[in-house]
């Protein structure tokens, strides 16, 4: 999830007043092409880090990030929040 004010994106219906999720999508993608990571905290922290530096706007961020295992759980996540 991402949280910022979006009252002026609300009052104008201009898309340069909001986050462009498309370049937050280009962003995540990217970074996980580039490297591996061994612990899914780590990566959800990377994924905070990257996305917030892409708007001043950006207040707060919360990062899911669910890893399948192979055993009788099915899989395991890590919720990270970033900001304030």
């Amino acid at each position: 999830s991402i949280y910022y004010d979006m009252s002026e994106a609300i009052e104008t219906d201009d898309v340069s007043k909001a986050i462009d999720y498309k370049a937050v999508a280009a962003c995540v993608r990217d970074l996980l092409a580039a490297r591996e990571w061994h612990l899914i905290e780590k990566m959800a922290h990377d994924v905070a880090e990257a996305v917030r530096k892409m708007s001043e706007r950006i207040t707060h961020l919360e990062i899911i990030v669910t890893k399948d295992v192979i055993t009788d759980v099915g899989s395991v996540s890590v919720v990270l929040e970033l900001g304030d």
